[in-house]
């Protein structure tokens, strides 16, 4: 039977120890066959300081997370066919299970679908032992398909496939192999003694760990603190929001309060914070990252693709140039003369020519470069195909510069990995749109962290469920309005009630029961500063409703002690004015001297009756697009419209009826139809 600590016995790290020491001597334990298991590995440095505090000159307990514990062990590569949870390999092994399932022909629409369902229970598969992965897989198999197809019509094709996923998903994710698998036969060998230290998530993996183990196994939470003041700052909108949360930031650093939380909590506000402090030379580290697909590096690579396809517009083409080591006048010259509306043919070929790239001393045009880029092929052909181009084009050098386009390469197994064998070994054949497709995928899923500062980080930003036990000064948390921080996360998957229930996911109420022991933990900084905006464009929002709930609690537990302090107040505006002296500078006007020279020269100047009417409106309006010649510049490659179509169709047509008057075999109808249409 796994014992477990009370929460309200444990205050502080030194209590925690007590706990672990009581336990070793119960289980007759030495400190190197005991194992602490952290929620988080940002903990480990925290708790390896105030242990080593506590036990001086001692024996120190393994402190681990279940990940640096299984590196420890044996590092784990996947074989061919497992469940991965790399975006890139996973997408490869979706088509390939698919195809063994017969249904190939979906794949481009399936694959996403599975990959997301099978990554999810093989969370599941991966905390079970795998002596008893089998057994867990029959008790699943009736879970994951009944009542799949409520709500849909009987016989709807989306039922059925959604069936098929869920099927194929289990059976991935049952078949696998996991990292994990090493720490079961170390749990039962090598460990006498385990305390699991539980953070505010739910974690099946430690949960079956300590089963295993027993009454060697104890619970404990993380140490928790009386909290501190807290001040409300309302802002306007989300710019307003991250001002306002990038001062309070640095209000607390000069007030050398350091180092300070930013919570993740809005990302776009919080990457907008983050550039604020960056350009005042504050040292960040951010341990949450955004998808590399954001990156500028990732548009870099994904401009090439575009522009090798077959239908890739003028600007798309471009737009690729520009990402390029190609001469940029060149390539400016260029869209001067794909933009100019009277610009001869002979001037736009010149500019074409005139862009080149030298590789290994040849020169190469862009059509070169990107015509190798165009018939299917296996993977491995694919990526061999997009390395030639990115050297060619000098877009890998840039690449390898920049720290984002690094771990673009890495995603994509451009350069030597473990996986690498397994992509290349990947035989099914490619469009250029389906490699696309899965180089987007690997983007997306792949996540971009910026490298932690040499010195030591005055802010760090984190996921708010790691804040528990880390010693920050300062807490400053922007987006806590009731649509960025809800009462409870939705849950993940397309799984019913009753589903989540049987595979052991987290209901909707247990969500909110962590989501509030997220909060109720975030409230237990020194110092606390929460920003919400009451608008985002025109709609209007509300505070957080876990702010709201936390305000009612606090007042009524005030009252019930017999009053007190205000435990929240408004937060003023730390933000600094700065005096700007006006310095108007003259612009030029509309010249009436200048229109009447123009309209006395000798070849005139015509107006029609509409541009005269626009002198009598605007006269600044018709100084700027008749007498500068400013226009905005049109799309290169306007889309057909339906009449355009409909005219073109009509001639086609008009075509292959006189053409017929002079073939009349029947048999060449189609070919001739072709011809006409070409």
């Amino acid at each position: 039977m796994t014992a477990i600590a009370k929460a309200d016995e444990l205050h502080s790290w030194p209590v925690l120890w007590e706990q672990v020491a009581a336990h070793r001597q119960a289980c007759n334990a030495h400190a190197a066959r005991t194992v602490v298991l952290l929620p988080f590995f940002q903990l480990q440095s925290v708790a390896r300081v105030s242990a080593a505090e506590y036990w001086a000159g001692g024996f120190l307990p393994r402190l681990e997370t279940t990940k640096s514990w299984q590196q420890r062990i044996a590092p784990f590569t996947p074989d061919a066919l497992d469940l991965s949870f790399d975006a890139a390999l996973d997408a490869l092994r979706a088509r390939s299970w698919l195809a063994k399932s017969g249904l190939q022909a979906k794949q481009a629409v399936l694959a996403p679908l599975l990959v997301a369902a099978a990554q999810q229970l093989g969370g599941l598969a991966a905390a079970v032992a795998p002596s008893e992965r089998g057994a867990w897989a029959e008790r699943m198999r009736p879970v994951v398909t009944g009542g799949l197809a409520t709500g849909f019509a009987s016989g709807a094709e989306f039922a059925v496939y959604e069936a098929a996923i869920a099927r194929i998903a289990l059976e991935w994710a049952a078949a696998s192999s996991y990292a994990s698998d090493a720490l079961y036969v170390a749990a039962l060998q090598d460990v006498d003694a385990l305390i699991v230290v539980r953070g505010v998530q739910r974690n099946a993996l430690t949960l079956h760990l300590a089963a295993a183990l027993g009454e060697r196994a104890l619970f404990v939470d993380l140490p928790h603190a009386s909290h501190g003041p807290l001040f409300l700052h309302t802002a306007q909108d989300a710019e307003d929001e991250a001002q306002r949360a990038a001062a309070c930031v640095m209000a607390h650093l000069a007030a050398g309060r350091t180092p300070v939380a930013l919570p993740a909590i809005d990302r776009l506000v919080t990457r907008r914070i983050s550039a604020m402090l960056s350009s005042q030379g504050i040292a960040l580290r951010d341990e949450t990252g955004w998808k590399l697909s954001t990156t500028r590096s990732a548009a870099n690579l994904m401009s090439l693709l575009r522009a090798a396809h077959p239908q890739a517009t003028q600007d798309e083409r471009l737009d690729w140039l520009k990402h390029t080591r190609a001469s940029q006048a060149n390539v400016q010259r260029l869209e001067r003369e794909l933009r100019k509306q009277n610009s001869l043919p002979a001037l736009i070929e010149y500019a074409q020519f005139a862009i080149k790239f030298i590789v290994n001393g040849a020169t190469l045009s862009p059509d070169e470069v990107l015509k190798n880029l165009s018939a299917a092929r296996p993977l491995a052909a694919w990526l061999d195909a997009l390395t030639r181009a990115l050297h060619s084009s000098g877009q890998w050098a840039d690449l390898q510069l920049d720290t984002a386009g690094e771990q673009v390469l890495s995603a994509l197994h451009l350069q030597g990995s473990e996986a690498q064998a397994i992509v290349l070994a990947d035989a099914s054949r490619l469009s250029l749109h389906e490699f696309g497709q899965w180089v987007q995928t690997a983007l997306e899923g792949a996540s971009f962290k910026m490298p932690a500062p040499e010195i030591e980080a005055q802010v760090v930003i984190l996921p708010l469920a790691q804040l528990a036990a880390r010693p920050f000064a300062a807490l400053v948390m922007a987006g806590c309005d009731e649509v960025h921080l809800p009462l409870a996360p939705e849950p993940q998957g397309d799984w019913n009630a009753a589903q989540r229930e049987a595979l052991g996911l987290p209901s909707r109420e247990l969500l909110a029961q962590e989501q509030q022991t997220v909060w109720q933990r975030a409230m237990q900084m020194p110092r606390i500063d929460v920003l919400w905006r009451a608008s985002e464009g025109e709609e209007t929002l509300q505070r957080s409703p876990l702010l709201q709930a936390w305000q009612l609690a606090e007042r009524a537990r005030r009252d019930i002690a017999g009053g007190g302090a205000e435990l929240s107040q408004a937060g003023v505006d730390a933000r600094l004015s700065h005096a700007v002296t006006a310095q108007p500078v003259m612009q030029p006007a509309p010249s009436a001297a200048a229109l009447a020279i123009a309209m006395h020269a000798p070849q005139g100047l015509r107006l029609s009756a509409s541009s005269y009417q626009v002198v009598r409106t605007c006269p600044y309006r018709f100084f700027a697009l008749r007498l500068l010649g400013l226009q905005e510049a049109q799309e290169l490659d306007a889309a057909l419209s339906k009449r355009d179509f409909g005219s073109w169709l009509h001639e086609v047509l008009s075509e292959f009826h006189r053409a017929r008057l002079r073939d009349t075999n029947a048999e060449r109808d189609a070919e001739n139809l072709d011809a006409c249409a070409a």
